[in-house]
């Protein structure tokens, strides 16, 4: 199986936001408001779905689509984020390994890593 699930880049808008595809078993569910690297220089992002009030009804009966939601990574334009990031890039989660309770660790990707 893959080593690690993530997402690639389909496209950038004009106000510099990433569209993206999932790449291995991801679920689109857990998807929104994680954090995110982008791409070999790990431009860092936050996956965001886009707000109910925005929704039309057919968006808003199936919140978690990854088509409805995009990836922030502070740019200003799509000039901007194309200095940053490439159609293409690969996107992968982000964020601590944690120790809690006895003897427990939870972190990404812990499967094929833990040996």
């Amino acid at each position: 199986h893959m080593d690690e699930v993530g997402f690639i880049i389909t496209n950038i808008d004009e106000k510099g936001f990433l569209s993206f595809a999932p790449v291995g078993g991801v679920q689109p569910e857990v998807t929104g408001g994680r954090m995110v690297l982008v791409g070999d220089n790990a431009i860092p992002g936050m996956v965001g779905c886009k707000p109910v009030h925005l929704c039309d009804d057919k968006e808003r009966s199936d919140p978690g689509k990854i088509s409805n939601m995009k990836i922030d990574i502070g740019a200003k334009d799509k000039a901007d984020a194309e200095k940053l990031v490439a159609l293409g890039d690969m996107v992968t989660f982000t964020g601590p390994v944690v120790h809690y309770g006895e003897g427990k660790v939870a972190g990404r990707a812990l499967d094929d890593r833990a040996g």
